[in-house]
């Protein structure tokens, strides 16, 4: 998040450095998850995973590491890190992957913010009611050039996370005039909870 207004204010040897870090932490997770690297896109970087249950904990861990190791650091120097999984059919060519899931996904993380871990109805349904993944509704965006509203979920982290955020306001974080979802009762939080309204928040 913010990585071009980061190598602005900092230069070239620090940029080179947090992208570092970036590796140093995402890489062996993504391994050990069994995900596999696509391409690094400046300062992102593309995987993909056989299984959604190893992709939702890969993102859960790496956001842990990522916490862990920003304690020690002066805020300013911070990894902001945002991810976004969604599952479905790809076209794989040259070692690179295309087709509408690859797009969604990217079109999901740009509407996240620093530390959520963005993800899909598509995800939602894949991961079932595992209690490992602890999801809320977050609200619908009406992305350009795909038919209808796309529902975006939370898939989050850490235990304090999950204690704050199900007290929190459900909001949508859709871009642009992003709609609103119809009230809903969906089992989304450890199979317990349902969404019992939705509030909208345009910026």
């Amino acid at each position: 998040v913010d990585f071009t207004a980061y190598c602005d204010a900092h230069g070239e040897e620090a940029s080179l450095a947090l992208v570092s870090r970036h590796e140093n932490i995402v890489t062996p997770i993504v391994n050990q998850y069994g995900g596999r690297f696509i391409k690094t896109i400046g300062d992102a970087v593309m995987a993909y995973f056989e299984q959604a249950e190893n992709a939702a904990s890969a993102g859960q861990d790496i956001m842990k590491a990522v916490e862990q190791d920003n304690a020690p650091q002066p805020e300013d120097q911070r990894m902001r890190l945002r991810a976004a999984f969604h599952t479905g059919p790809v076209m794989m060519k040259n070692n690179d992957l295309f087709g509408d899931t690859v797009n969604l996904a990217s079109r999901i993380m740009g509407v996240g913010q620093p530390e959520q871990i963005m993800i899909s109805r598509a995800m939602i349904d894949a991961l079932g009611d595992n209690p490992k993944f602890i999801c809320r509704f977050v609200g619908t965006a009406d992305f350009k050039g795909k038919t209808g509203n796309v529902e975006l979920y939370e898939l989050l982290s850490k235990p304090l996370e999950l204690k704050e955020k199900s007290k929190s306001k459900i909001v949508s974080d859709g871009v642009g005039a992003a709609q609103t979802a119809a009230p809903q009762k969906e089992k989304l939080i450890g199979g317990k909870y349902s969404v019992l309204d939705v509030m909208a928040s345009l910026e």
